[in-house]
């Protein structure tokens, strides 16, 4: 005995369509809570898990972009490249200055102003220096913007 053909009509596949883009949807929308929960993780922002969704959704566009740029695990990892950056710019700076303390030019040298080894003189030194202070100064701007009160908080 043979099985009778299924037949599919148009409102039976576009109501089957249908089921399977909202299964796809939902997974979509479970993979990118699970996404964000891990990019929030940092234990760096603990009182900001306070913030509800709700009361996010109330700030202005602009401040939303930026709580999840500066809560974001790849700003934390750029701003920390950014601090190993200078952690090799102040290393260097220290080496360099401490070639006007030598034995021979401790004598020589009694004023560190007259040292022709002084990194203040450097001109991609102070550039650098300059730079990182602006990048340090706009990242703590940026997080008192977002974080408001809860900026002492963390």
């Amino acid at each position: 005995m043979e099985k009778p053909a299924r037949s599919f009509t148009t409102s039976t596949v576009d109501s089957e369509v249908a089921v399977l883009h909202a299964k796809r949807t939902a997974t979509f929308d479970r993979l990118a809570k699970l996404r964000d929960l891990q990019e929030f993780s940092s234990q760096r922002y603990s009182s900001l898990e306070l913030l509800t969704e709700e009361e996010i959704a109330t700030w202005p566009l602009a401040r939303q972009c930026l709580f999840k740029l500066v809560t974001s695990q790849k700003f934390e990892g750029l701003m920390g490249v950014v601090i190993l950056c200078n952690l090799i710019i102040i290393m260097w700076e220290a080496d360099y200055r401490a070639q006007c303390f030598t034995s021979e030019d401790r004598n020589a040298n009694q004023d560190e102003g007259d040292c022709m080894f002084n990194p203040d003189t450097v001109p991609w030194l102070i550039v650098c220096n300059r730079l990182f202070l602006l990048l340090y100064t706009v990242e703590v701007g940026i997080h008192f913007y977002v974080e408001r009160s809860l900026y002492f908080k963390n």
